[in-house]
C-alpha cells in the first residue's frame, strides 16, 4: 500500500521553467513530528508500506527534515520513502544521510534538469554540476538510489548542449534517469 503525502509546498529558487513559485511564493512545511505521527499511523492502521512526498522539496529546512527523520525512526515502523529533492539539499545533508537510510528513504528524485553549467546558469537552477554529481554518489554510498533528470528543450540550449549534457549524465552513473521535455506551466 502506498500512500501520496505533501510535507512542504513552495520553493525558495527562481528556476525559469519551473511553475511552482507562481503558485507558492514562499517555501512553508508541515509539523514534522505531527507527520511522523501521521506517517506511522497509516501503517499501524491501514498497512501502508510506501510513502511518495508529492512536493518537490521536502528537505528545503535541514532543520525540519532532520526533526521529522528523528521522529519517524523514533515511531519505528518499517516504512519506504521516496521523493523529489535538490541534489545540493543531499550535499548539504552528507553527515546525516545514515538517517535518511534509518527512516527509510530508498529513493530521491533529484531536480538535476541539465548537466551543461551555461544552462544551468541561464535557467536560473542555483545549482553547480558538481553538487549533483556529489549527490548521486552520496545517495549511492549510502544504499539509496538516486533518480536524475534530464530534461531537454530549454530555450537557452542548442544542439551541441544536448550532447555535452548526454554525456554527463553518462559520467554522473544515476541509477535511474527520468528524461523530460521542457514545458511552460
Amino acid at each position: 500500500r502506498a500512500v501520496v503525502v505533501q510535507s512542504a509546498r513552495g520553493c525558495p529558487y527562481l528556476c525559469s521553467y519551473c511553475g511552482q513559485r507562481g503558485f507558492w511564493t514562499q517555501w512553508r512545511h508541515r509539523d514534522p513530528v505531527k507527520l511522523a505521527r501521521e506517517l506511522a499511523w497509516l501503517h499501524r492502521k491501514h498497512g501502508v508500506e510506501l510513502i511518495n512526498f508529492a512536493d518537490e522539496l521536502p528537505t528545503g529546512s535541514r532543520k525540519m527534515w532532520q526533526t521529522f527523520l528523528e521522529a519517524l525512526i523514533a515511531e519505528n515502523v518499517p516504512l519506504l520513502l521516496v521523493g523529489s529533492t535538490r541534489a545540493s539539499d543531499i550535499v548539504r545533508d552528507r553527515d546525516i544521510l545514515h538517517l535518511y537510510k534509518r527512516a527509510g528513504v530508498i529513493r530521491f528524485l533529484l531536480g538535476i534538469e541539465s548537466y551543461d553549467e551555461e544552462t544551468i546558469r541561464k535557467i536560473k537552477k542555483g545549482a553547480s554540476t558538481s553538487e549533483d554529481q556529489r549527490a548521486i554518489q552520496l545517495l549511492r554510498a549510502h544504499g539509496m538510489i538516486s533518480m536524475a533528470t534530464y530534461v531537454v528543450g530549454f530555450n537557452e540550449e542548442a544542439d551541441r548542449d544536448y550532447w555535452k549534457s548526454y554525456r554527463h549524465l553518462l559520467k554522473y552513473d544515476p541509477d535511474q534517469v527520468q528524461l523530460l521535455y521542457a514545458t511552460p506551466h
